[in-house]
């Protein structure tokens, strides 16, 4: 994604990342997810990936939805996207911080 995008918004790649073993498969086949930070217009964004040799996605995906609390359309789906459609949380973020520069912009009048 920083590859494709970096030059063209305001991205800060936060080096601290780090990765969990959330469950096994069979006992002993351990899921690893990977997690990994960036900036984007301000906004702190978590980048999360499976990245053993073993994966099971549903176990992934409820690890995110038991550990992730963020909501957006008043709590009815994740805030959260996938590589096909991050350019949605790319606006989202661009909005938002246009948003707080305008209300600092017009608390200091």
């Amino acid at each position: 994604m920083w590859k494709e995008f970096h030059e063209q918004v305001d991205w800060q790649e936060d080096n601290m990342g780090f990765y969990q073993v959330i469950g096994k498969i069979n006992k002993n086949k351990p899921v690893c997810v990977s997690f990994s930070f960036a900036k984007i217009y301000g906004k702190r964004i978590c980048f999360y990936y499976s990245s053993g040799r073993y994966s099971d996605s549903v176990m992934v995906e409820n690890f995110i939805e038991s550990n992730y609390s963020v909501k957006w359309d008043n709590g009815t789906r994740r805030a959260m996207t996938d590589a096909m459609n991050f350019h949605h949380a790319i606006d989202a973020c661009r909005t938002a911080n246009l948003k707080q520069w305008e209300r600092k912009k017009n608390w200091k009048k």
